[in-house]
């Protein structure tokens, strides 16, 4: 049987969060296939989560001469950065955990520049800067996963056709 679980921001809003719902995966039935989907990091208080800030950081692109979205990434990046250094202690996972975080965090101010560069954010756009969140949380879950010995394998959703 394949058992699908959901868990929300506030459940994976930090390394300890994240090790505790790594704790509930770990004791499902073992004979069972989990398939785990996560929502982007997020606080107890609203403003704070990534999926605000994110959206906080579109707004401010296309302001004049503004850099602010540049800031808020940098500390989206340092957020998930903190969670690996807090959730996953084996070194090679650690360190390809932070390579992917650092690396779409990357692919992501490109983004946004280019967007601030032709003045325009189209609501396509504004999903794939939103996503952002929810990826980095699945991607950071997975190595506290894999760090417990699980295994588990991170899926990036972003071309399948429905």
């Amino acid at each position: 049987m394949t058992i699908v679980t959901k868990f929300g921001g506030t459940s994976v809003g930090s390394a300890e969060r994240m090790l505790q719902v790594a704790s509930i995966i770990e004791n499902l039935n073992k004979n069972d296939k989990t398939i785990v989907v996560l929502s982007a990091m997020s606080s107890y208080i609203k403003a704070e989560g990534t999926t605000s800030m994110l959206l906080e950081a579109a707004d401010d692109i296309l302001l004049p001469n503004s850099t602010l979205y540049l800031d808020i990434v940098s500390k989206i990046e340092a957020n998930h950065l903190k969670a690996i250094a807090e959730g996953v202690k084996n070194a090679d996972i650690k360190a390809s955990a932070e390579k992917d975080v650092s690396e779409a965090c990357e692919k992501l101010r490109s983004f946004m520049s280019a967007a601030e560069i032709i003045d325009e954010i189209s609501p396509r756009s504004r999903d794939i800067i939103i996503s952002v969140g929810e990826r980095l949380s699945a991607r950071i879950f997975t190595a506290v996963l894999q760090d417990r010995g699980l295994k588990a394998s991170y899926v990036n959703l972003d071309h399948l056709v429905l």
